[in-house]
């Protein structure tokens, strides 16, 4: 089974007295070098294969942009059904 092409993570926050975020990203989800098995500087150019699937990977990166607090309540949705 292939991933998915873009990864969809969507939080929507609603908090009575703070009203309602939503949180939207929409990702191709890239690797970093700490993402693979091997070290990529010593495979000739070929990236080798990674530690963590594209959602995991687009969960870090949600996390990166909105925090923690919001990504406790995040999904990860398909593109069909996003």
């Amino acid at each position: 089974m292939t991933e998915e092409l873009y990864q969809f993570v969507v939080c929507d926050y609603v908090a009575t007295g703070e009203g309602q975020t939503i949180c939207l990203l929409v990702t191709r989800a890239y690797p970093s070098k700490d993402d693979y098995a091997e070290d990529p500087s010593e495979l000739n150019g070929w990236m080798g294969r990674l530690k963590y699937s594209k959602k995991l990977i687009a969960a870090r990166i949600f996390v990166e942009k909105f925090g923690s607090f919001y990504a406790r309540g995040a999904d990860n949705f398909l593109e069909r059904n996003f």
